[in-house]
């Protein structure tokens, strides 16, 4: 089995994850993560499963089970880990900015969305881990992370703008926040959704363009 015994605990990580020091075993562990982010991203939360994870990631099943004792506790993993790195980098290079509400809103969704190489799977995972959180019971029984990092973010533009006056006093602040969570949701749904269609195309493409088995060639006519 390939895993490593060397381990440390970590308040910060979520309760079934086990978080390790052997570079060895670190390697593994990020193979994992990397590609359970990718299947979440793909298949979503329920047809997402440790032996796909385990396929992707070239480990054995055993070994996903080793370093992560339960789905909950991978995919808390997973959304502890967006929130403090894409997340807490888009919100930081939005403060500061003095922008009217919308184009505030704008301009922190073109940022999360237009992120790059492993950060740009991250946000489309906290897009992904928002909406799942809305309609699995098991998420939100333990409660979505991400979704509560987005409210408290969304709902400082809000209030900003209700003590600038660009928006009244009496404004439902709640409701306003999930407006602004549902506009930025749709902006992060189209950007990876174009990604995988174009990815999936390539690849679809390319299956179709391979050359035929010498039994599919057309038998040439004899004299």
């Amino acid at each position: 089995m390939d895993v490593d015994n060397a381990q440390r605990t970590s308040p910060t990580e979520p309760a079934g994850a086990r978080q390790l020091v052997s570079p060895r075993s670190e390697a593994t562990r990020e193979h994992i993560i990397r590609a359970a982010r990718d299947a979440f991203c793909t298949l979503g939360y329920e047809s997402t499963t440790f032996k796909e994870i385990a396929a992707r990631a070239r480990v054995s099943r055993p070994t996903v089970n080793y370093h992560f004792a339960n789905k909950i506790a991978l995919y808390r993993t997973l959304e502890n880990d967006a929130v403090t790195t894409v997340l807490a980098e888009t919100i930081e290079q939005s403060s500061g900015q003095e922008q009217a509400f919308l184009a505030a809103l704008h301009a922190f969704a073109t940022k999360l969305v237009s992120a790059e190489s492993e950060n740009r799977t991250r946000a489309d995972f906290l897009i992904t881990a928002v909406l799942e959180s809305a309609r699995r019971a098991e998420l939100q029984a333990v409660g979505s992370t991400a979704t509560a990092a987005l409210r408290q973010h969304l709902g400082d533009l809000v209030t900003a703008a209700m003590h600038r006056g660009e928006l009244p006093a009496e404004t439902d602040l709640a409701a306003m926040v999930e407006f602004a969570l549902a506009t930025l949701l749709g902006m992060g749904l189209c950007a990876p959704t174009r990604h995988r269609l174009s990815t999936a195309g390539s690849s679809s493409s390319a299956r179709h363009r391979r050359t035929p088995r010498l039994s599919e060639q057309p038998r040439r006519r004899t004299a």
